[in-house]
């Protein structure tokens, strides 16, 4: 699920998409986008700065058409906040119509799906 977003007007932010390394619920945070702290294990993919506005307002739509990470991927979200790369979504459509035996996923585990 979404949570509110605080953010300071005078800095810029980042997204991280993470998978939590136990569980591997996949989720997306924000980060500074100047912080050049050390690499969590957690953190798959990050985005380069995303305008505040856009964050502010939860343009999840217009951030994830005219953004990338950092290493050039496309990015998705889900209705909970889980995030995909455009292939493991495409992936999973042709799974689904029954054109693809597996998905090949960006980590080392498949992502844990919300209980429907």
């Amino acid at each position: 699920m979404w949570k509110r977003i605080a953010l300071d007007i005078n800095r810029s932010y980042k997204l991280q998409l993470c998978q939590d390394q136990e569980t591997h619920r996949r989720y997306c945070r924000i980060a500074e986008a100047d912080n050049r702290a050390i690499h969590e294990a957690c953190v798959i993919f990050e985005t380069g700065a995303v305008p505040n506005e856009l964050l502010a307002r939860y343009q999840w739509e217009t951030i994830q058409q005219n953004f990338h990470t950092t290493s050039g991927q496309r990015f998705e979200f889900g209705s909970h906040g889980e995030w995909f790369s455009e292939r493991e979504s495409a992936e999973m459509l042709q799974y689904d119509l029954g054109k693809l035996s597996e998905v090949k996923w960006e980590t080392n585990f498949p992502p844990r799906f919300p209980i429907a």
